[in-house]
């Protein structure tokens, strides 16, 4: 940590690839898209890689690293950045004046965000 907090990038890669997984993991156990999580992870890392000087060391790492990752949820939550609050359950009225169009919540095929748009009955 303290190789970290002097500036040494390496240090600071052995800490995101020994917490990458766990980051992941309790982000999606919050957001619940596979996507939103890997963001928040990569800018929980990101935000505490530029705050390092500020780590005090009375927690550990993670537990730092825990609490960023929630700042940047409830950030995200705030600002409707996150792609399960934007899209699930969405309906739009066409601007032709047609009928409405339910874009129903993601799906993924082959890791790819897919969204399926139908078009209702008038």
């Amino acid at each position: 940590m303290l190789r970290t907090k002097r500036g040494d990038r390496s240090a600071f890669e052995i800490l995101v690839s020994r917490y990458q997984d766990r980051a992941y993991n309790v982000a999606y156990q919050i957001v619940r898209h596979h996507e939103d999580a890997l963001d928040v992870a990569q800018e929980a890392f990101a935000r505490a890689y530029v705050s390092i000087a500020r780590f005090r060391g009375t927690a550990g790492f993670y537990t730092w690293l825990y609490r960023i990752q929630a700042r940047v949820v409830q950030a995200k939550i705030v600002q409707g950045k996150l792609v399960s609050e934007t899209l699930v359950d969405t309906t739009l009225k066409l601007q032709s004046g047609g009928p409405p169009v339910v874009i129903g919540g993601p799906q993924y095929q082959n890791g790819v965000l897919v969204i399926v748009i139908s078009a209702s009955a008038p």
